[in-house]
């Protein structure tokens, strides 16, 4: 996702806390998934500063909710928060880590298989507040 909201100044929040909300309406399987966060910067040489995918997971509908200070996001210490994120992604992985999308790996009959049925069609409602330190929690509703 790409907004100019996101490259404002950012400044204010390093040092603070990545709040993420996610509401699982519909789920078609019990398979455990996660979902990982990654805050895309202007130095894309360094990559993306992802989440912990192990914070947000879930095997059924409900909602569920992860906190992360930003020194703990790999990958934090190289942006440049004063000139905002670029962009996010959301990604879907499995208990393993590995991501649940049949394009990131071989999907031959000699490779490792995705059953994409037991993860889509999924209906997410996803929230991530970014609080600066010292700021309030958010109060989801």
């Amino acid at each position: 996702m790409r907004t100019p909201e996101l490259e404002r100044d950012l400044a204010a929040c390093e040092g603070g806390t990545l709040h993420q909300r996610l509401e699982v309406v519909t789920k078609p399987s019990d398979a455990p998934v996660r979902y990982q966060l990654c805050l895309v910067h202007s130095n894309t040489a360094l990559g993306p500063a992802c989440t912990d995918a192990a914070r947000l997971g879930f095997s059924r509908e409900g909602v569920f909710t992860a906190q992360q200070p930003l020194e703990g996001i790999r990958g934090s210490h190289a942006i440049a928060w004063q000139r905002g994120i670029t962009s996010v992604m959301l990604l879907v992985r499995d208990p393993s880590g590995a991501p649940n999308d049949d394009r990131t790996i071989a999907t031959t009959p000699s490779g490792p298989q995705i059953d994409m049925s037991l993860y889509l069609p999924m209906q997410v409602r996803f929230t991530a507040v970014l609080v600066p330190p010292g700021g309030m929690s958010p109060q989801w509703p």
